[in-house]
């Protein structure tokens, strides 16, 4: 029994930034990003054998981790004023095309990707995860497989390790270490994606190198180590995602069901007759 888990997020972003702007025969609204949607969601349907499917989608900027640091994702601009009228329209097109989708105010997608995971794995299930994001690599195991779109592959210990220089179980201290600048994720300045493989290699995890600071020869690195500590851990903190989360929607109830009959005429008003005669 598998679980399907889509980062319905990225899809949407990832659909409006690489297609040209699209407006609607209907009411010229713009529907680039949702056309894009639309097509790589019905994909990953058609190409990954489930029993459960999910799209999950951020449902909100502030999150719990705001109230960690302030500053989180602080570096972001303004959604982009094209992009804020297609978030109903992906969502609707869920419907339409019977594929259950979750959200949740005060957390990310990730968070509840990663419940999902672990409730499907507690349950004896299988997951897969389609989704680029990298801090989803941290919930990698035997039991929950991360699908990268982009590449069109499979993730594995062996690509993490030739990427990043560590196993996957690493990444929440890999980030921890270097940070990330597009969440805005200070880490310990100065120390970079080569110094933080080399010490969770060295010592296996944030604790031990903090436990073993003698052992560091280099003092320009012990002395930034000591210095940003308490943004490293922080950092953790912002980098570890939810996997206890109250599930509202049980993993039985996420079952697709059959396209509805009003897909045809959703997808023709808009234009979307490439989608009415590949997958209606």
């Amino acid at each position: 029994m598998k679980l399907i888990l889509i980062d319905g997020s990225g899809f949407i972003y990832r659909a409006f930034y690489a297609l040209p702007k699209l407006t609607s025969q209907y009411d010229q609204t713009p529907v680039g990003a949702v056309y894009g949607f639309c097509h790589m969601i019905l994909s990953t349907a058609s190409a990954h054998k489930h029993d459960y499917i999910a799209v999950v989608f951020d449902a909100g900027r502030k999150t719990f981790r705001h109230e960690i640091y302030a500053q989180y994702k602080a570096n972001r601009g303004d959604i982009p004023e094209d992009l804020v009228p297609q978030f109903p329209m992906v969502r609707m097109s869920c419907d339409v095309l019977g594929i259950p989708h979750i959200e949740e105010n005060g957390v990310e997608a990730d968070d509840l990707i990663a419940s999902y995971a672990a409730k499907a794995k507690n349950s004896g299930l299988l997951t897969e995860i389609v989704s680029s994001d990298k801090d989803l690599i941290q919930v990698m195991d035997n039991n929950v497989a991360v699908y990268d779109p982009m590449k069109s592959q499979f993730l594995s210990d062996e690509s993490v390790f030739k990427k990043y220089g560590i196993c996957p179980h690493q990444m929440i201290d890999f980030q921890a270490l270097v940070g990330d600048a597009s969440d805005n994720i200070p880490g310990i300045a100065g120390v970079g994606p080569k110094t933080a493989s080399m010490l969770l290699q060295q010592f296996g995890s944030l604790d031990r190198i903090f436990a073993n600071l003698d052992k560091i020869t280099s003092i320009r690195l012990k002395e930034r180590l000591v210095k940003y500590k308490d943004d490293a851990y922080i950092s953790k903190k912002l980098s570890t995602l939810k996997t206890d989360l109250s599930l509202k929607i049980p993993i039985e109830k996420l079952v697709r069901r059959p396209i509805s009959n009003i897909a045809h005429d959703f997808f023709s008003k808009h234009g979307f007759n490439n989608i009415i005669k590949r997958w209606l």
